[in-house]
Parts: C-alpha cells; structure tokens; sequence
C-alpha cells in the first residue's frame, strides 16, 4: 500500500472541504495544509509536515507529484524524489535537474514499475 497525504497550499478548511465534498478521504492516510507550516514554497516544510503524519522517517522513500517549480524545489530540498508532472509552467534546464523522474499525466504513475529506480 501505499501512503499518501494529500498537501495543498489552501488553507485546511477549503482543501478539506473539498476532499469531503468529492468522498475522497478514503484514499488518503494523512493531510497537510499550507496553513499549517510557516514557509511555503519553495521551503520544505509542507512536505516534511506530510512525510512525519504518515509516520515515515527516511525522506527518500517519499515520491512527489508536482507541476511548479517551487513545489519541485521543495520536494528535493525535504530530500524526497520529485516528479515534475508539467502543467502550465515550464521549469528551467535548473531546476530540471532537481527532478528524479518527469510524466505527462498522473496515469504514468499508476504501474508498480514506474517507482523502480
């Protein structure tokens, strides 16, 4: 299985509003909001907050989905893998260099060999 925190910039109430207002809190074993950390992106601090509520210790061991380039700065400086899934924003040839894996949809990432080095 799996762990998996949502994280989101919004603050607690909407983010969550919206995971119970879609019936998804099932699939998920912990939540960490922007408003809960005192530096956003591209400081680290959300993602480790997620990492610590699912219990995990080694930062390496967590993967994570991303489309800015702060959010892809802050998951390599928490220590953790990140995947630069890209949206609207292109990331420089710098930060780039930061991404352990890079998809073009979320469906990339749904088969067990996609999480193989």
């Amino acid at each position: 299985m799996i762990r998996r925190p949502p994280r989101s910039t919004q603050g607690r109430s909407s983010a969550a509003s919206e995971v119970y207002k879609r019936q998804l809190e099932s699939w998920f074993s912990a939540f960490a909001f922007g408003s809960e950390v005192a530096t956003g992106k591209p400081a680290p601090d959300i993602f480790l907050l997620a990492r610590d509520r699912l219990g995990v210790f080694d930062s390496s061991a967590c993967v994570v989905f991303e489309d800015s380039p702060a959010g892809l700065r802050a998951a390599h400086a928490a220590g953790m893998r990140p995947v630069h899934v890209p949206d609207m924003v292109e990331v420089s040839p710098e930060i780039q260099k930061l991404v352990w894996k890079t998809i073009s949809s979320l469906e990339e990432a749904a088969h067990d060999s996609f999480f193989r080095y």
